[in-house]
Order: C-alpha cells, then sequence, then structure tokens
C-alpha cells in the first residue's frame, strides 16, 4: 500500500513538472499567436465591411489595432489593401518578423503573414 501512494505521489510530482516545463517554454508561443490571431481577425472585420468604407478608413482601423498589439512597425509598413474589379473583392495583408523567447536558447525569428480576403458582391 505504500509503494502505491509513492507512486501516486511521484506520478503527481511528474505532472505537475511537466506542465510547469509546457507552461514556462510554451508561453511566448501562445503570446505571439494570440497577436497574430487578434491582428487577422481585425483584417477580417475591416474585410466584411470594406463594401462601405474607404481604404484610408480601413488602414486607419488597422493601424490602430497593430499599435495596440505592439507588433512590431514593419507590421504597420508592409500593410497593404487591395481592390480587384475581377473578381469583385478586397485582400488585405501584412508580414512582419515575429521572435520567439525559449529560455536557455536564442530567440527564433518567423515572418508571419496575416491576410484577409472578401469579395465585395455587385452593385
Amino acid at each position: 500500500m505504500v509503494s502505491r501512494a509513492r507512486r501516486s505521489k511521484l506520478g503527481c510530482l511528474v505532472q505537475a513538472v511537466l506542465f510547469a516545463v509546457v507552461a514556462y517554454y510554451g508561453f511566448d508561443w501562445v503570446r505571439v499567436y494570440y497577436r497574430y490571431w487578434s491582428i487577422e481577425q481585425e483584417m477580417h472585420s475591416q474585410a466584411d465591411l470594406a463594401a462601405g468604407l474607404d481604404d484610408a478608413t480601413i488602414r486607419r482601423r488597422i493601424l490602430l489595432k497593430i499599435t495596440a498589439l505592439h507588433l512590431p512597425n514593419e507590421a504597420k509598413s508592409n500593410l497593404s489593401i487591395r481592390r480587384s474589379a475581377r473578381p469583385r473583392e478586397i485582400i488585405i495583408a501584412t508580414s512582419y518578423v515575429a521572435q520567439f523567447r525559449i529560455p536557455l536558447r536564442p530567440p527564433l525569428e518567423r515572418t508571419l503573414n496575416p491576410t484577409a480576403r472578401q469579395a465585395l458582391g455587385s452593385f
């Protein structure tokens, strides 16, 4: 009976240590992914409203979101809004380099390219 109790405690300890390690190493990855997801959702929201908005308004709203998320300045400078006649659609895109800080290792860099594409319909 005693050995089962010790094994159980050891199992809980191992699980807790594994959870702590994953949380410690994965926190920065979650932060970077959340920022990417947030800016992409803002782009999709603006693309959905694009039929009634001009490009300057869309650009201003997305730039405010980029600033609020503390994305690199290159996300602002790489922001593009393109409307095409055939097919009638809008494409909003940007790109930036995100750094993932991992303890005990040099930082990793990845280029992220959030994009939104929406048909504008016919008038």
